[in-house]
């Protein structure tokens, strides 16, 4: 039999063939949608205001200053810094053996006046006594007179001078009634004398004790017991109530944009991490000679009793307005002096210089990819979407929002992320956050 050799040539380009038909896929591969990836949210409005952030402190609403009122060395200290106290509760004491140590010879110099006035008083007493008796006896005589003038066995001389001794006995009657008028009047003031020596010394041995005066939380304690106490300066100071309140020092031109009534915002990390509302209820009329800032105070939602001395981040609101365009800071971008945004339209804005570059660069790579055909077939998604730069004029600043004054309208759909990256009337696509 005859055998029919191919050529290995041949051979070669039969497998080559093969192995070709063989890797060829039937379905036809997508490419990417074209434009840059974006995400948009729609220009809205809502009120603004520009916001301060301040450092505050926890102050008592009212302080009740307690002095002593004796100075000297404590002997007693009932209270300290966070007691909570009730009106007419012991504080301190201070040691008054100073003050007291004369008292007991002034009471033996009282018991000694009393008892030699009471004798003058008792010998006084006795003088009218006995002046009284012989005011009688000369009654006596003169109406036994009387009688034997009638019988005549008297005459009127001795008439008269019985008559003329009973007006004797009348006078020495009121003269010793008048020396024990004398004497008690000598013994109250020599014993009122003495008694308001003692009583000026029980009345400063009082003050020793000092209790307090109100009701409320104790702030300040600036006596030690052993140590001593001074009138100059206060010795507790007592917050009324136990009432505390937020107070910050701004400066003028934030003092103008406020007024008693408005709220704030503020974060007490002694009470908790989260934001609370805060309301304004003083301002001050006149700044701090030091500083040259204006203290504001503001109210805490009820119950809540932070630690006085305790500090407050507080967030001030100021020039506040109503419906106003806001878009987040973020997607504002600056060249220079000029700042701008982009939004995205669905008119394809007219061709720049860079536009045209990028349509040549774009035809290019098609080339290339009908040079590459053979290896796959790909369908391009064609742009809708494109970039237009706006620029803005902003206004107010918030948290994280900035007013716009010019340049938008509310609806526009705003670029908020991809921004960077993009050019006046590129081409995009919108994404959400789990597609970009």
């Amino acid at each position: 039999m005859k055998h029919t050799r191919l050529p290995a040539l041949a051979l070669a380009g039969l497998l080559l063939l093969g192995a070709a038909g063989c890797g060829k896929t039937e379905s036809t591969q997508t490419a990417a949608p074209k434009g840059t990836p974006v995400e948009v949210q729609p220009v809205a409005s809502g009120d603004m205001s520009a916001q301060n952030a301040l450092a505050g402190t926890v102050t008592a609403v009212k302080e009740v200053q307690v002095f002593p009122m004796l100075a000297g060395r404590v002997t007693t200290l009932n209270v300290a810094e966070g007691d909570t106290v009730q009106a007419g509760q012991l504080l301190f004491e201070v040691d008054t053996s100073t003050v007291t140590s004369t008292y007991a010879s002034l009471q033996q110099s009282y018991n000694a006046t009393k008892q030699a006035t009471d004798q003058s008083i008792a010998n006084a007493q006795l003088g009218v006594q006995r002046a009284q008796i012989a005011l009688d006896q000369a009654q006596t005589a003169l109406d036994n007179t009387k009688a034997m003038l009638e019988v005549g066995a008297a005459s009127e001389q001795q008439l008269t001078t019985a008559q003329q001794a009973v007006t004797n006995a009348q006078v020495g009657v009121q003269q010793a009634q008048a020396g024990v008028q004398q004497a008690q009047a000598q013994q109250q003031a020599s014993l009122a004398q003495v008694s308001a020596s003692m009583a000026q010394i029980q009345a400063q041995a009082k003050l020793g004790t000092v209790t307090a005066p109100v009701s409320g939380l104790v702030t300040t304690v600036n006596l030690q017991r052993g140590g001593m106490a001074a009138q100059s300066a206060p010795a507790v100071i007592i917050a009324e109530g136990g009432n505390v309140q937020l107070t910050v020092a701004v400066s003028e031109t934030v003092l103008a944009g406020l007024k008693i009534g408005d709220s704030a915002s503020c974060t007490l990390e002694s009470v908790s991490k989260e934001p609370m509302n805060a309301t304004i209820t003083t301002i001050a009329n006149a700044s701090n000679p030091q500083t040259k800032l204006y203290d504001v105070t503001l109210s805490l939602p009820s119950g809540v009793k932070p630690p006085i001395g305790a500090f407050a981040n507080v967030t001030l609101y100021t020039d506040k307005r109503d419906n106003a365009i806001r878009i987040p800071t973020e997607a504002i971008l600056t060249d220079g002096e000029t700042q701008y945004v982009f939004v995205v339209t669905d008119q394809q804005p007219a061709q720049t210089a860079d536009a045209a570059q990028t349509e040549t660069d774009d035809s290019k790579a098609k080339d290339d990819k009908t040079a590459n055909k053979d290896a796959a077939d790909t369908q391009e998604q064609p742009i809708t979407h494109w970039a237009k730069k706006v620029t803005v004029t902003t206004g107010l600043v918030g948290d994280g929002v900035t007013e716009i004054t010019s340049g938008l309208t509310r609806g526009q759909r705003l670029v908020v992320k991809g921004q960077s990256y993009l050019s006046d009337g590129a081409g995009v696509r919108i994404v959400t956050g789990k597609d970009a």
